[in-house]
C-alpha cells in the first residue's frame, strides 16, 4: 500500500558488476574489468524509504553478489543525480541531509558531504547536476529555509563538489549562477517518472527559473528562437554535447483529445560541438529518453488516462518487501497512471541518424546503457546485452537475473 506523505521519498539504490565483457563494449582496454549497474525506483511522497545498495556478480554467475550498503532502509533516499562518472544519492528521504557520493573509478569508496545539517525543507524537483569546469560535477540543491517564510527572507542553493579539486570545503553556498552549466543526461526508466529542470524561451536564449531568477542555460540563434516560440517544450537532454528539449503544436491540448491521435513528438537538438541546430521525430507521446553519448534513447508511451491494462503487469512484484517495492504499485501511481507503456524501445545517433527500435512487450522495460556498436537493456527482472547491427539488434544475451533487478536503473563502469 502507497501512502502519500508531505515530503518526497526515493525508493532504494542497487549496483551491479560481472566481468570481462565492458572492454570489448566500450571498446577500451586497460583496467576497466566489471560492469556497474545503478539501480533505482523513486517514489516521492510517500511515507517510508527503501536501501540504497551496491551489488556486483561473481564471474560466471547471472545473479547479484552484496558490496556494500549506500544507505539504509531505515534513512531511505531521497534522489538520485547522475552525469559522467559521478553519482549524487540524497538521503535521508524525509528530509535530505546528506549527499552519498558514487564516484565509478572507486565504487567502494564510502563518500558523504552533509550539506543541509538543519533538516530544512529541500526542492527536489530543482535538484541539478552542473559541469561549472571540465569533468567537474557538481550538485545543486534548493534548499527552502525557514527564513523563506519571514520578511526579507531567502531560499538557499547550495553547492556540492563531486570531488574536491583540493584542500577545502565541499559545500558552495548562493551557488545559482551553477545553473548556466546544467548537465541533465535525461529520465531513468522505471515506474517513477522522475522530474527535471523545465527550460523557459527567454529572448535568444533558454533559461531556468529558480527562487525568481532566470538563469540562461543555453543560447538560441534568432531564426531558431521565432521558430520555438509558443512551441517550446520539455527538456530532454543536456549534455557536453547536445541540448535537446520537445516541440509542442501551438494547439497541442491534452485535454482536447489531439495528443490521442497523434503516434510522436519532434525534438529540436543542438548538437554543440559542431554547432549544428536540427529536428527529428521522437516515438511516442508519453515518452522519455536519456542520453549515452551519441545516442538518444527513448521508452516509449502514448498519453491515454483510459488505457486499459499495461503488458506484462502479470510479471512484476505486486507486494513490497522491507528492501523491495512493489513495482505494480508504483507504476499504478505514477508514471503507468496516464500514459500506456506498450514496452517500446528505440535508439537514435544524432550523429550519424541511425534508429533501431525493437519490442519488449512488457510495460517495465528501459534501455540502461548503450556503448558505439553495444546496448544493455532491461525487462523486468532481466538484464540482456545485444549488438548494435544496422537497424536490428544482434546476439542478445542474458546479463544479470535476480529478484533486485527490477530497481536497476543505472550502468556504468569501473575496477
Amino acid at each position: 500500500m502507497f501512502r502519500r506523505s508531505a515530503l518526497p521519498v526515493l525508493s532504494r539504490l542497487a549496483l551491479l558488476v560481472t566481468a570481462a565483457t565492458l572492454a570489448a563494449a566500450a571498446g577500451q582496454t586497460g583496467p576497466v574489468s566489471r560492469w556497474y549497474f545503478l539501480a533505482a525506483t523513486p517514489t516521492p511522497d510517500l511515507d517510508r524509504g527503501y536501501p540504497a545498495t551496491l551489488y556486483t556478480t561473481a564471474a560466471g554467475s547471472q545473479k547479484l553478489q552484496l558490496v556494500r550498503q549506500v544507505v539504509s532502509a531505515a534513512d531511505g533516499v531521497d534522489s538520485v543525480l547522475q552525469y559522467g562518472n559521478t553519482i549524487f544519492v540524497d538521503y535521508p528521504h524525509l528530509p535530505p541531509t546528506t549527499a552519498a557520493i558514487i564516484h565509478a573509478d572507486q565504487p567502494t569508496l564510502s563518500d558523504s558531504v552533509v550539506f543541509n545539517p538543519a533538516g530544512e525543507l529541500v526542492l527536489y524537483t530543482y535538484s541539478a547536476v552542473t559541469e561549472p569546469q571540465p569533468h567537474s560535477i557538481d550538485e545543486l540543491v534548493w534548499i527552502f529555509t525557514t527564513r523563506s517564510f519571514r520578511p526579507g527572507g531567502t531560499d538557499t542553493i547550495i553547492g556540492v563538489a563531486g570531488a574536491p579539486a583540493g584542500p577545502g570545503k565541499r559545500i558552495q553556498p548562493d551557488a545559482l549562477q551553477e545553473y548556466s552549466s546544467v548537465r541533465f543526461d535525461g529520465i531513468p526508466g522505471g515506474p517513477y517518472l522522475q522530474p527535471g529542470l523545465a527550460g523557459v524561451p527567454v529572448g535568444d536564449s533558454i533559461d531556468v527559473k529558480i527562487a525568481g531568477s532566470y538563469v540562461p542555460i543555453e543560447q538560441i540563434p534568432d531564426d531558431i528562437a521565432q521558430k520555438i516560440r509558443g512551441e517550446f517544450g520539455p527538456l530532454v537532454a543536456a549534455t557536453d554535447r547536445y541540448f535537446i528539449f520537445g516541440l509542442q503544436q501551438p494547439r497541442d491540448d491534452s485535454q482536447s483529445g489531439t495528443v490521442l491521435n497523434r503516434s510522436g513528438d519532434l525534438v529540436m537538438v543542438h548538437g554543440r560541438v559542431r554547432n549544428k541546430w536540427f529536428t527529428g521525430p521522437r516515438e511516442g507521446t508519453c515518452s522519455f529518453s536519456r542520453m549515452f553519448g551519441d545516442w538518444l534513447t527513448t521508452v516509449v508511451g502514448y498519453w491515454n488516462p483510459d488505457h486499459g491494462p499495461q503488458p506484462g503487469v502479470a510479471h512484476q512484484r505486486a507486494v513490497e518487501t522491507d528492501a523491495l517495492p512493489a513495482v505494480k504499485g508504483v507504476y499504478d501511481v505514477y508514471h503507468g497512471k496516464e500514459c500506456f507503456i506498450p514496452g517500446y524501445l528505440a535508439l537514435w545517433n544524432l550523429e550519424s541518424g541511425q534508429r533501431v527500435a525493437w519490442h519488449t512487450d512488457e510495460e517495465d522495460s528501459e534501455i540502461l546503457w548503450v556503448g558505439s556498436d553495444t546496448v544493455l537493456y532491461r525487462v523486468n527482472d532481466t538484464i540482456y546485452q545485444a549488438r548494435i547491427v544496422g537497424d536490428k539488434l544482434q546476439d542478445n544475451s542474458v546479463l544479470v537475473k535476480d529478484d533486485d533487478v527490477p530497481e536497476i536503473h543505472w550502468v556504468f563502469w569501473g575496477p
